[in-house]
């Protein structure tokens, strides 16, 4: 029943975009003779690019936090923030800080805005839990760092980049709530919601 559903809705586009090569072999095999264009849009990844923005964002990163880098970067691009604030602060998190190269970062990356966790997040703080009290005792100092973008601030995209309301609660995972409840001290973790550069989001891989 869901297949014939699916190719119900398939046939109300003139064209679709399908990320997976497979899954456009399979939907242009079942309806392609109905819809003008089914293709394929390819994943590429330009590595060359990648590490340029890591390097520029890393550098960033040890002069100042990383919000202040991406508002960093959004002024040489736009001419303005997403906070709408042209101050820089200049205070680095320790763990981009030269007297902290000696800490093991754990990160995660991925947007928290669904109220079934379909992104994993209980999963993954569980196994980071159980990674932390393996080896929390041992000479090398272990910190999880989050990137998360919460459902309220995802709305950013499509309200112009204004500040969501106040009012308008998150629907992911509390993800304070679960690492508390893992017994994971605040020390040993950071969680950032902030909607970043490219250059930032690069040299928190490469940090890692």
């Amino acid at each position: 029943l869901w297949e014939v559903w699916s190719i119900f809705l398939f046939l109300r586009f003139d064209a679709l975009a399908i990320l997976s090569p497979s899954s456009a072999n399979t939907v242009a095999a079942a309806v392609g003779e109905n819809i003008g264009k089914v293709q394929n849009v390819p994943h590429i990844i330009d590595r060359k690019t990648l590490e340029n923005w890591a390097s520029l964002g890393l550098k960033l990163l040890e002069e100042m936090a990383p919000s202040s880098a991406s508002n960093e970067l959004r002024l040489r691009r736009f001419g303005e923030t997403l906070n709408h604030r042209k101050e820089v602060a200049k205070i680095p998190h320790p763990v981009f800080s030269d007297a902290e190269r000696g800490t093991f970062i754990v990160l995660m990356q991925g947007g928290n805005y669904d109220e079934q966790d379909r992104k994993g997040w209980d999963t993954s703080l569980q196994a980071f839990a159980r990674f932390y009290n393996t080896y929390k005792n041992s000479s090398t100092r272990i910190h999880l760092y989050i990137h998360s973008m919460e459902s309220f601030l995802i709305q950013q995209d499509s309200n112009r980049g204004k500040p969501p309301p106040a009012v308008l609660a998150p629907k992911g995972v509390n993800l304070f709530s679960r690492l508390h409840n893992l017994g994971v001290p605040r020390s040993a973790y950071t969680i950032d919601i902030y909607q970043h550069e490219p250059e930032v989001v690069a040299a928190f891989k490469r940090r890692a």
